[in-house]
């Protein structure tokens, strides 16, 4: 799954849940994008966290 700030997600799931993790080859992509955007460095993190959870979500709702 790809955001449109370039950071993509892998999804896995487990027995009873569902984990997110992002993609290492593509966090550099996510922070130029996220950084030319305005969002200020001290942000990424918390942003790239609500995004695993957004993704999480999402994939629940259209499985696969």
């Amino acid at each position: 799954m790809r955001h449109q700030s370039g950071a993509e997600f892998i999804i896995t799931r487990g027995d009873g849940y569902t984990d997110a993790q992002v993609s290492a080859e593509t966090l550099s992509v996510f922070q130029e994008s996220e950084l030319a955007r305005g969002v200020p460095l001290h942000d990424l993190v918390a942003r790239l966290q609500r995004l695993c959870r957004e993704a999480v979500k999402w994939h629940e709702r259209n499985p696969a």
